[in-house]
């Protein structure tokens, strides 16, 4: 629809330009006009619409990836309504779309059955569990509270509930506990560092969310000191985060580094916001401003 709306508007002045007085200087061809109207129509939203299937795309996958199936399934239902072929966690859209329909359906049933009183921690997080797969934060994050901040995977749980609710203020008081807990264990426990690895992700994701560049950049920065062995997570992070900014010379050198250091895992990722830099933005003119 964008592609007929932009040739709709652009004939009419293919057709002027063809339309001229009698002169000696020979008459624009017509179809030249006509098909410079329709690659002016059709090339630029064609390039929009592969876009947005992309980024839609990536977007499904990490919603999917975070069990985030509610809305992972209102993604993929607008992937399959536009007839992408890209998969979504291994199977092409229209696939995902109705096996996401049966499991929700089943989850929904299951989410009704009552949850005693004196529920174990584990019996409270595996219900909060699907509530945040049906989208029900708050009553999730109900259910969660009381187990913080005793429990570790509670806290961490609500932690990423609250930046969710848009609840950066408790959200960074819980992942600063998790950072105060773990961070002298990270260099020599995994999980220790996988659990700072996301509460740095998540300090980050609030400081964007309130429009805090410069604190983004300060999460990141010393997420990349404390942590050396996830240096490639948090340069590709950044390489997003000054991507997003419209720093195409710092975002470049970050993701070539992510890259550089970890191809298997952001390879991928970091080529298709460095192919945007390129084609898409004033970093293709500007020389990688920063």
């Amino acid at each position: 629809m964008r592609s007929l709306l932009a040739f709709g508007l652009v004939l009419p002045w293919c057709l002027a330009a063809v339309d001229v007085p009698a002169t000696d200087r020979p008459p624009f061809p017509f179809g030249a006009a006509f098909s410079l109207g329709l690659a002016l129509a059709i090339i630029p939203c064609a390039l929009y619409g592969e876009a947005v299937l992309l980024g839609r795309s990536n977007e499904a996958n990490t919603l999917f990836a975070q069990s985030r199936l509610l809305r992972a399934e209102r993604v993929v239902a607008g992937l399959s309504e536009l007839g992408s072929d890209r998969p979504v966690g291994e199977r092409p859209p229209i696939k995902m779309r109705n096996h996401l329909a049966t499991t929700l359906a089943s989850l929904r049933r299951e989410v009704e059955l009552p949850i005693s009183v004196s529920a174990s921690s584990a019996e409270r997080i595996d219900r909060a569990i699907l509530l945040v797969k049906l989208e029900r934060l708050d009553d999730a994050a109900g259910l969660l509270s009381p187990l913080v901040p005793k429990d570790d995977t509670a806290t961490q749980m609500l932690a990423a509930i609250y930046t969710d609710l848009k609840r950066g203020a408790e959200s960074d008081i819980l992942y600063a506990s998790v950072l105060e807990k773990f961070l002298p264990r990270a260099p020599t426990d995994r999980g220790a560092a996988a659990a700072c690895k996301a509460a740095f992700a998540g300090l980050a994701d609030n400081a964007r969310m309130a429009h805090r560049p410069a604190e983004v950049e300060a999460v990141l920065g010393r997420g990349l000191r404390e942590l050396p062995a996830e240096a490639a997570h948090f340069h590709f992070l950044l390489g997003r985060h000054y991507h997003d900014a419209g720093r195409y010379g710092l975002a470049t050198e970050h993701l070539n580094e992510a890259t550089r250091l970890d191809s298997t895992s952001f390879g991928t990722p970091a080529d298709e916001l460095l192919r945007q830099i390129r084609t898409s933005t004033p970093g293709c003119f500007a020389g990688g401003h920063r």
